[in-house]
């Protein structure tokens, strides 16, 4: 199969790739996403859990965690060395054994929505605190993945140490994006909030240039970024019913947007089904950007001759509202 003759998602492997469409070429894409391969087969498990897609997306992320030879588990990015230590033979220094935390969390999540806690436990129990030269764990990712696995004493451990983090960083982020609303509207006259929720359609236009000072620079390094939010809120989503998970969620809504569905569904709010029929698929990663000024990636439309079968963006919204009706 040529370069050029790709589609923009497909499978192999069992694990979901992707082609990386570049900025600087309009319709030209090339790569593969094998470094992100883990990730985003795990969003997949979730958007076709119960079909035969969703089945051999577990398979994918199974494949990905393998006997160290030392009695434990250690995880790859993705499971076939096919492009001799790197990925995709792009230009990279980013060595094909360099699984981060993002990648097995999304794992594990993809694992658990789909009932396979004993595996996270299995697999979790066998991983060194040191995941590769890449990433080490952490301590909250650590008592997250125990408590996955149904371990009642760090369950508690968990919720009580993100009853701390998780408001602590969302007031955090309330405080800096303040300053930079006041930076804006002092140097500046932006024709939306762009702290705040910007219509989709005014991200869509390339034509504005935010035109970013130091002061946005500051905020944009200095925040709590919004993936990790994301992150947490699937997180929560794989977890049973617990007091502090019910106040986090009620907490979590103060830095959510109402265009983002996914991240509503996540916390357990309504999103109706014309607004999933009307959402548009689009490049990237969606849901894991506010699509304003601290998101300085934009997730465009997805052009008709890129949809596939995986458009998994959208798929995943019917997937959770499916859920959440149970």
């Amino acid at each position: 199969m040529e370069e050029e003759h790709k589609p923009y998602r497909w499978v192999q492997n069992n694990m979901l790739l992707q082609r990386d469409v570049t900025p600087w070429s309009a319709g030209f894409d090339k790569g593969e996403g094998k470094a992100d391969a883990l990730w985003r087969t795990g969003y997949g498990s979730i958007a076709y859990l119960g079909t035969e897609k969703g089945d051999n997306f577990v398979d994918g992320i199974k494949s990905c965690f393998k006997p160290d030879g030392e009695g434990g588990y250690h995880a790859w990015r993705y499971p076939v060395d096919e492009d001799n230590g790197t990925f995709s033979n792009l230009p990279s220094t980013l060595s094909f054994d360099s699984v981060s935390r993002d990648q097995t969390m999304m794992g594990f999540v993809g694992l658990a929505a789909n009932g396979r806690q004993d595996l996270v436990k299995e697999y979790h129990s066998g991983l060194k605190w040191k995941l590769s030269s890449f990433n080490d764990q952490t301590v909250d990712y650590w008592l997250w993945a125990k408590a996955v696995g149904g371990n009642w004493f760090w369950v508690q451990i968990f919720w009580l140490l993100s009853l701390i983090l998780i408001p602590a960083s969302i007031a955090w982020n309330a405080i800096i994006f303040s300053i930079g609303k006041i930076n804006r509207k002092r140097n500046y006259n932006d024709p939306v909030d762009a702290y705040g929720q910007v219509p989709l359609d005014f991200t869509d236009n390339a034509g504005y240039n935010w035109n970013w000072n130091k002061t946005d620079d500051y905020i944009y390094k200095a925040q709590w970024p919004f993936y990790v939010y994301v992150q947490f809120c699937l997180q929560m989503y794989v977890l049973p019913k617990h007091p502090i998970k019910s106040l986090l969620q009620w907490v979590c809504k103060a830095a959510r947007f109402k265009d983002n569905y996914f991240v509503m569904l996540l916390l357990g709010e309504e999103v109706s089904d014309r607004e999933i029929d009307s959402y548009e698929p689009r490049y990237g990663s969606r849901w894991g950007s506010r699509m304003n000024i601290t998101s300085r990636s934009a997730a465009k439309l997805l052009k008709p001759e890129h949809y596939t079968e995986f458009n998994y963006d959208k798929d995943l919204l019917y997937s959770l509202k499916r859920l959440n009706a149970k």
